[in-house]
């Protein structure tokens, strides 16, 4: 039988620093030569994908990896500056952190190009109307259109950003801005946050009439023995959006009954008959314990890549020799 990855998307997951769990899985991806037709991003997820999507090859990989390389090396506050946070803790101010530093990151993004390029890159936002919870919502069979009413996914090519690129890089913004962390990010007359789930694109790669579907999560838990208030906070955020993934994924594979599925996380495991249309699940073996949504602590994110690359490398060898 033969397969391919002509018709490939990547989706990239979320998780703030865990974001750096995805690199090692992008580079033996994009080592096969494999050229996605389209880029999936929420949250941390949109910038990797974002800086990808410049080039659709291994050349951008192997940039993005250079710049989490420097994260590691000036520490959280590469993203999150804590200066003044008691300040605005007390003025009650809408979030714990100043976003200048995640601008500063964004602006390096060549938006322009992305927006030149055939592929697609798909970032996955909240708006503020999505905060409404109308009674037509609760009537909607179909959970594709559920959650592509309640999570808004802004592409290179929509009108709007293709006469404007350089409003890409709000959107990409306002997809990092986790609620409470950063202020969302008015765009025109809206305000956008935090996309927080990856499934609401189900739609989309539908409609690209895709062969093959590559997820690669950030899935990183915490030992509840450890467990902080801040950790706490966020693993059960992370608790609802895995859920919410979760019912998106189990939707589009039944809608797909075409797609075989495969899954990597400590086993190697083919879930559903073999078949020239995929759906492929990258996970993290292991937990990183030291390794945080908003911070880390002697954390090598160079091993972390180099294990996520060896492993994904052998995974794909198997599915595709």
């Amino acid at each position: 039988m033969k397969s391919t990855f002509d018709r490939t998307a990547v989706i990239f997951d979320s998780g703030g620093f865990n974001g750096v769990l995805s690199i090692g899985p992008a580079k033996a991806i994009w080592s096969r030569g494999v050229k996605p037709v389209a880029l999936f991003g929420t949250s941390v997820g949109a910038i990797n994908a974002a800086k990808i999507a410049e080039t659709n090859a291994l050349e951008s990989v192997n940039q993005l990896e250079i710049i989490w390389l420097l994260i590691e090396k000036l520490g959280p506050e590469a993203i999150f500056n804590s200066k003044f946070i008691s300040y605005r803790l007390l003025k009650g101010k809408p979030a714990l952190f100043r976003n200048d530093k995640l601008i500063k990151l964004i602006s390096s993004l060549n938006v322009r190009k992305v927006v030149e390029q055939p592929w697609t890159l798909g970032i996955v936002l909240i708006n503020d109307k999505s905060e409404n919870f109308p009674a037509d919502d609760l009537l909607c069979s179909d959970i594709s259109e559920f959650l592509a009413r309640r999570f808004q996914v802004v592409s290179s090519h929509d009108k709007e950003v293709e006469d404007n690129p350089e409003l890409l890089k709000e959107y990409i913004l306002a997809s990092a801005s986790v609620p409470g962390a950063f202020e969302a990010v008015k765009i025109g007359d809206r305000k956008f946050s935090d996309g927080f789930v990856f499934s609401s694109v189900s739609k989309q790669i539908s409609q690209l009439n895709c062969d093959t579907v590559i997820l690669i999560l950030n899935k990183n838990p915490l030992s509840k023995a450890r467990m902080s208030w801040h950790q706490a906070m966020f693993g059960g955020l992370r608790y609802l959006q895995d859920t919410l993934n979760a019912i998106g994924i189990i939707h589009f594979l039944q809608a797909h009954q075409d797609f075989s599925v495969w899954h990597c996380s400590k086993e190697i495991t083919p879930l559903r008959v073999a078949s020239e249309r995929r759906f492929i699940i990258i996970e993290p073996p292991n937990a990183v314990p030291d390794l945080e949504q908003v911070r880390f602590k002697d954390v090598d994110f160079s091993s972390i890549i180099k294990e996520g690359f060896k492993r994904t490398q052998s995974f794909l060898s198997i599915i595709e020799p």
